[in-house]
């Protein structure tokens, strides 16, 4: 699949994942605002319900603390100790209740004036009144007082009998001081009311008598309609319900019918209707025929101080067309933006794909160019993002192969010039033999001695040819290694590259500043390997250059340390450097010392975990013998005589793990014999190595020059060899094998 169709694959399924985040969040906002919106109506319910358990504790309040003033506890002391005077209490009390019961409703005996006339009646009459005068209507139907015996001492009006001991409002009142009834219609009142009986003890709280107050509940429906929205059109349908426990109507901001069952409805929507309901607000079709759907929020009654929970259950209704009207504004305007959302980065997704695409489909057209054999691309990415360095990393590699390729071709070149000479040279000796045979056909002697200049001819052409063909063998070797050395850090950056591409890994700063590293680390590779592969083939062509310069061995010893000490220290090991004493300037190519030093013991650094590095110079003959010894894993001795071979590494897990090329030593060993010098090494496994190279002490003949090493065999040679077992002046004693690997 092309990269452009798997990025805009990634983009889509980032907008099907915003897509659905936005789904989810728009659902997660509508019905939070649901919530929040039945909430909200669930709190005006209990606040309405606590204003009207509030309304009735302030009328209860204020007769209760009437109850308690001096007036009516010394009217009720008086009346408890005239009738503990009497010797028939309970006949008395039952003779006078028949004849006020006995009594015409609209007549008013004496015994009745009396108990509606004195100070404690005339005191109530006065309340009740200011109350009615207060709010325009009755809001107390009557107010009487029983002594502790059950007879009305005072009252406001005349009520339905005298005595009220066998009432059960009066014994629960007596027993638990406060006592809330029913909703009931009150004649006398003609409305709907509440008895609330309050029991009346004296300062010691010795029980004295009951009050009883007949309460309109019309001051508790202007309790909920003081709630009511202005207007009651469509547009603003709020209304109220206020039930009993059992589910009667005591009022609706509707039309109803006072105590109307509604039991059923409670039983579908709240399951607990003494308050502990299931759920504060539902939502359902409206209770009347055609009002549609609405919602539904319900408060209970909580109690009123000392009285019982009468159990009352308010519900609010609301209209969910215009209470939900914003999340519907909401889930509209969401979807929009989650659409625009969706589009955006679907665009952007195209135009960041095109964008990265572009590039890379250049490198790969590049890539597809240069295997065709064409290294005159060149790439048109202008960007200055990663991509644009590693389009210039490639340029810089063609560039380099470039160069790479018209030197293997130069060298084909000379070597067919070679061949094309060596031929014509057999032409001519062929055809000076055929002029010598017919010149000497009648002598034999010398017809026998052409003959073996012949045979002589013969054999010389075929070892020159067999020399090209295996020099031709070993171009087609060379060339096969160093395009999969060169293939294997391109490879890297490739693949890596691609990895960048991913959006997942483009955003993480650090697996893209990892991923970068390792592409900068490959390219550093690729560029050394390519130097290093032209070092080599000038070896090979004879076009390598030595830059001959006197150098004090103590200066250049200096500048080895203060470039691999850092190097060394880094590893956790120690380093040692031991310079005799006295050695004079000796002609050298100071860089290519230093490069072989430094690979040395950079090699020395990756295979030694503990110990130190020790570095030393010392003359011997002449020649100036230098040294490089560690406290590595040492060398095998079937891999000791190949360690100077092109791309040779010896096979363990700590090479593969530290990698390499196989070059540097190589390079070495050219370097060193270029300079008239030898490179040896000597190694026990497990004990560590030491590599040793010398450098011709006197030079006369010293200057630049071009230095042919094609073949090892006609390198020059040291003029100083160790023999075996002669110990060297730094101490180490030179085995047997030091000497024939130095001849290698």
């Amino acid at each position: 699949m092309r990269i452009t169709y798997k990025m805009l694959l990634v983009f889509s399924l980032v907008a099907m994942l915003l897509a659905f985040l936005g789904y989810i969040s728009f659902k997660t906002s509508e019905n939070a605002m649901k919530e929040s919106i039945g909430q909200s109506v669930v709190s005006l319910a209990e606040i309405i319900m606590e204003n009207i358990n509030a309304n009735i504790a302030a009328k209860l309040q204020e007769f209760r603390l009437y109850s308690k003033s001096p007036m009516v506890i010394e009217s009720l002391k008086a009346s408890n100790e005239e009738f503990g005077k009497l010797e028939d209490v309970q006949g008395y009390i039952g003779q006078k209740d028949r004849e006020w019961i006995s009594a015409r409703k609209d007549e008013i005996t004496p015994f009745m004036q009396s108990r509606m006339n004195n100070s404690v009646a005339a005191d109530m009459k006065r309340r009740t009144d200011f109350f009615e005068k207060e709010y325009g209507y009755r809001v107390y139907g009557e107010v009487f007082i029983t002594n502790k015996y059950g007879a009305n001492i005072a009252q406001t009006g005349r009520t339905s009998d005298y005595r009220q001991d066998d009432e059960e409002w009066w014994r629960a009142a007596r027993k638990s001081e406060v006592y809330l009834s029913e909703v009931n219609y009150d004649e006398s009142l003609d409305a709907y009311s509440l008895d609330i009986g309050m029991r009346i003890d004296d300062s010691d709280g010795n029980f004295l008598g009951v009050m009883k107050i007949v309460l309109n509940i019309e001051d508790i429906i202007n309790a909920i309609e003081s709630f009511s929205p202005a207007g009651t059109g469509k547009e603003n349908a709020t209304s109220f319900l206020l039930l009993t426990k059992d589910g009667k109507l005591i009022y609706s901001s509707e039309h109803y019918e006072f105590l109307e069952d509604k039991s059923d409805f409670l039983s579908h929507h709240v399951s607990d209707v003494s308050g502990k309901e299931s759920r504060r607000y539902f939502v359902s079709e409206g209770d009347e025929p055609g009002e549609g759907e609405e919602l539904f929020a319900h408060a209970h009654s909580k109690g009123i101080k000392n009285i019982a929970d009468p159990g009352w259950i308010l519900i609010v209704e609301r209209r969910t067309e215009e209470l939900f009207a914003p999340v519907f504004r909401l889930r509209k305007f969401e979807i929009i933006a989650t659409i625009a959302l969706v589009v955006s980065v679907l665009g952007v997704g195209f135009i960041f794909s095109r964008m990265v695409a572009k590039p890379i489909m250049e490198l790969q057209k590049g890539t597809a160019v240069i295997a065709g054999g064409n290294l005159d691309f060149k790439t048109d990415i202008a960007t200055k993002d990663e991509i644009g360095e590693l389009a210039k990393s490639f340029d810089t590699m063609v560039s380099e192969l470039k160069r790479s390729r018209l030197a293997l071709e130069r060298h084909q070149e000379e070597l067919e010039g070679q061949v094309e000479d060596r031929t014509r040279q057999l032409h001519r000796k062929i055809e000076e033999a055929e002029l010598s045979k017919r010149a000497t056909m009648n002598i034999l002697e010398d017809m026998e001695e052409a003959n073996r200049k012949l045979i002589e001819s013969q054999e010389k052409l075929k070892g020159h040819v067999g020399e090209l063909k295996k020099l031709d063998a070993q171009k087609d070797q060379f060339i096969s290694i160093a395009a999969h050395e060169l293939k294997t850090p391109l490879t890297s950056i490739k693949g890596f590259s691609d990895l960048l591409m991913k959006k997942e890994i483009s955003e993480n700063a650090e697996l893209r500043g990892k991923y970068l590293g390792v592409i900068f680390k490959d390219t550093k590779r690729l560029s050394e390997l390519i130097t290093n592969i032209l070092e080599l083939s000038r070896m090979d062509i004879g076009t390598l250059k030595i830059a001959w310069q006197s150098i004090k061995i103590d200066e250049l010893i200096n500048e080895v340390r203060e470039q691999m000490d850092i190097i060394i220290r880094n590893k956790g090991i120690d380093s040692e450097y031991n310079v005799e004493e006295g050695l004079l300037a000796i002609a050298l190519d100071r860089d290519k010392i230093i490069q072989v030093l430094s690979n040395i013991i950079n090699n020395a650094v990756h295979y030694t975990e503990k110990g130190k590095i020790s570095v030393g110079v010392n003359r011997q003959g002449e020649d100036v013998l230098f040294s490089v010894a560690d406290t590595g894993i040492g060398i095998p001795e079937e891999h000791i005589g190949k360690m100077f071979q092109r791309f040779y590494q010896v096979d363990n897990p700590l090479t593969r793990k530290i990698g390499g090329s196989g070059l540097g030593l190589s390079l070495c060993k050219g370097f060193v014999e270029a300079m008239g010098g030898r490179i040896w090494v000597e190694s026990k496994v497990g004990k560590g190595s030491v590599f040793y190279f010398t450098i011709p002490l006197n030079r006369g003949d010293a200057k630049n020059e071009e230095i042919s090493i094609f073949k090892e065999a006609e390198a020059a040679k040291s003029p100083y060899m160790p023999e075996p077992g002669e110990k060297i002046e730094s101490g180490m004693p030179i085995p047997d094998t030091a000497v024939k690997n130095s001849r290698l």
